[in-house]
């Protein structure tokens, strides 16, 4: 569902660890249709999905820089009863970017500037793991996410963070749904997802 140390269209570096308080409180995550929070627009959900963190190689996503992320894995079993257009989606393979709905916890903007001693720490901190330093450098600031609540991940046409690719699509093996043929009813997506955001009110 996301992938650290990048700096994506919102000026935001996701650090590592931003997602463990998250998911170590809340269960009730969403699977969802570009952030649709509409019955018609969910893909899975409750016992559909398991959500977790695993260290992934840029490379390993596709992405052609030394180095490594935090990536935040949805393992989904999508149902063609429960969502038959993005069940289609999926099965044919165009679905290639993700994002989450979230809310900020802990951010800090970071500034490539001595005159800004606290902002230019946050900056030397971080700035060394950042996969696309040059757009950093470029525009001078990030602003560093080093907590946040998850609330649903989605599938987008184009994620503020483009390394965010469904890794696989395999027939579901969970006991729930042998009732029907799984290579027509049942997927299970396995898939890294990232970065919409929206703030408390």
């Amino acid at each position: 569902m996301n992938t650290t140390n990048i700096m994506d269209s919102h000026d935001d570096v996701h650090i590592d660890g931003l997602w463990k308080k998250t998911l170590s409180e809340n269960r009730n995550i969403f699977h969802l249709q570009e952030h649709k929070m509409s019955f018609d627009s969910i893909i899975a959900s409750g016992k559909d999905i398991s959500v977790s963190t695993q260290k992934k190689t840029w490379k390993e996503l596709g992405y052609n820089v030394a180095g490594e992320t935090e990536a935040l894995i949805f393992v989904s079993n999508i149902s063609k009863k429960r969502n038959n257009y993005m069940f289609q989606q999926y099965s044919e393979g165009f679905v290639n970017n993700h994002s989450v709905g979230m809310q900020y916890v802990k951010i800090a903007l970071a500034i490539n500037d001595e005159d800004y001693p606290e902002e230019k720490e946050t900056w030397n901190k971080y700035i060394n793991k950042v996969a696309n330093q040059e757009t950093a450098i470029e525009k001078g600031y990030f602003w560093a996410v080093t907590e946040a609540k998850l609330i649903e991940g989605s599938a987008v046409v184009l994620g503020s963070n483009p390394i965010t690719p469904t890794l696989n699509i395999e027939p579901s093996t969970n006991s729930d749904t042998q009732k029907e043929p799984l290579q027509d009813n049942t997927l299970k997506i396995r898939e890294v997802i990232k970065n919409y955001k929206f703030f408390k009110s």
